[in-house]
């Protein structure tokens, strides 16, 4: 339980409230926050959605595990399996939202600065 309200702290304090200001306060969606916060917001947002969505995926895997296995105690999820399982969690979430950092810059429309993505550096590294 405690991994998914962590997940859900991330969102409420780092999605939540930037999302909003750039609504509500400006109506054209303008960047205030700097070309620093654009990429760091970005990735902390990223990883916040990421955690919380491969936390569920983990407490569903874990709840199957406990129905389908009820009566074979070595297939419980002990203490050191539910450390591993939370620090592969978020190091995947963060692995995930790496490229978020990579690709987030602000970008001027109109006189208006944007943060945005901009994945044609990163067209680059993938094959095809």
């Amino acid at each position: 339980m405690n991994g998914d309200f962590n997940a859900d702290l991330l969102i409420a304090v780092f999605c939540i409230p930037f999302s909003y200001w750039q609504v509500l306060i400006f109506d054209d969606q303008r960047w205030v926050f700097g070309s620093a916060m654009c990429s760091l917001l970005s990735f902390l947002q990223g990883i916040a959605v990421f955690l919380s969505s491969w936390t569920l995926v983990v407490i569903s895997f874990d709840r199957w595990m406990a129905i389908m296995f009820v009566l074979s105690p070595s297939m419980r999820l002990t203490r050191k399996r539910a450390v591993y399982l939370v620090l592969a969690t978020w190091a995947f979430s963060i692995t995930m939202a790496l490229p978020l950092f990579l690709v987030a810059q602000i970008t001027t429309t109109g006189g208006i600065k944007r943060c945005d993505e901009d994945w044609t550096a990163v067209e680059a590294f993938i094959p095809g």
